[in-house]
């Protein structure tokens, strides 16, 4: 298929230069010596906003340290940071709360609630229902790699959407 913001085609070069990715398994874009190196790689660097991301996201105390030294669910928070921090229009997460506790997906919530203004659209691909109904301003619906439906997240939406993951627990799509 073909992406177009305000009617304009965008090639893979525009794609790229709009938009940041946070992979599913966060290992394969983590290339930096120190957590603090990576979230502004390929950036001009501001202290501030980089300790505002990192506490916010409970890694400060690594700034420092090397990404491989952090836990699954830290890299995948260092991911996020990067992402927020590269203030492309677009943001695009692989099922961002993989590897993450309760607490910590309570604060990638939080963070992305402080920030969403600040991108044009950003994306979630995922499976988590808790994160769709308190984040989710709509939802494109896909079945057998098709989409099925755009569902904005009002009352009835929620309720649509919130129907569908009970019924797919239960083996009913």
């Amino acid at each position: 298929g073909s992406i177009s913001i305000s009617d304009m085609l965008m090639s893979k070069i525009d794609l790229l230069g709009n938009g940041f990715l946070v992979m599913q398994d966060v290992n394969r874009q983590i290339f930096s010596e120190t957590v603090e190196d990576e979230v502004i790689l390929g950036y001009e660097k501001d202290e501030s906003r980089v300790d505002y991301l990192l506490k916010k996201l409970k890694i400060s105390n690594y700034k420092y340290n090397h990404p491989a030294s952090l836990s699954g669910g830290q890299r995948q928070r260092l991911a996020i940071a990067s992402a927020i921090y590269s203030d492309k229009n677009m943001l695009f997460f692989d099922e961002p709360t993989s590897g993450l506790d309760k607490k910590s997906l309570m604060d990638f919530q939080d963070i992305l609630i402080d920030v969403k203004n600040n991108f044009s659209n950003i994306f979630i691909v995922t499976h988590d229902p808790e994160l769709i109904l308190n984040l989710a301003d709509s939802v494109l619906l896909f079945l057998d790699n098709r989409r099925i439906e755009l569902i904005p997240m009002n009352n009835y939406g929620s309720k649509r959407v919130g129907n569908y993951f009970i019924k797919s627990m239960l083996g009913q799509y």
